[in-house]
């Protein structure tokens, strides 16, 4: 009896570390993804960095504070992906950021660039 029971708790351990192995797997890849789109839009735009003038929640040591990320860019000096802020009068790095940020900045970014192009097929009608 202790056996089956063993038996069970074993299957229901390994199905388990197989979905967390799974989630843990389908998240770097998202990550993956998110890191590369960023990297692509900013070296196809001339300037090489992107005006955000958006909002994000972020972490710190007393609690969540809102930061104001006015561009992003990549640093030709050390070749990482920074963010300039408005509050802090610095940078945050992207590779920094956790995914849930990583995407609502993409998803901020690629609606930008849609509105870019669907005015500009507008105007030129």
């Amino acid at each position: 009896m202790f056996n089956q029971l063993y038996e069970i708790e074993d299957s229901k351990i390994n199905k388990y570390n197989k979905i967390i192995t799974e989630a843990g797997f389908h998240l770097f890849e998202a990550e993956i993804l998110l890191d590369n789109f960023i990297k692509d839009v900013i070296n196809e735009n001339i300037e090489k960095s992107l005006d955000l003038k958006m909002e994000i929640p972020n972490q710190f040591n007393a609690g969540f504070l809102i930061l104001t990320l006015n561009r992003i860019y990549r640093n030709n000096e050390n070749g990482r992906i920074e963010i300039q802020i408005n509050e802090l009068d610095h940078v945050i790095y992207w590779d920094e950021l956790n995914i849930t940020i990583k995407n609502l900045i993409a998803n901020f970014v690629q609606l930008n660039l849609l509105s870019d192009e669907i005015f500009n097929s507008f105007s030129q009608h």
